[in-house]
């Protein structure tokens, strides 16, 4: 369980719907995997693409060779 992840170009997790069943509903969650081997102490990162950000997106500080410089 996480609360917050940061952002990362180079994200090492990805994440996947998960519907959970309940005696009284059915729900959708999140869920967040490793995408690759993660080592002892290594930062969790998940790249929050969003498409509802506006057209110019958010500058990103991610710091990775393939960083692509903004959120869009």
């Amino acid at each position: 369980m996480s609360q917050f992840i940061n952002h990362s170009c180079s994200q090492n997790l990805v994440n996947h719907q998960v519907l959970v069943d309940s005696m009284d509903c059915h729900r959708a969650h999140i869920g967040l995997y490793a995408s690759q081997d993660i080592s002892v102490g290594e930062e969790l990162t998940f790249d929050y693409r969003y498409e509802l950000l506006p057209a110019q997106g958010y500058p990103c500080q991610c710091g990775v060779s393939t960083c692509r410089g903004r959120l869009y």
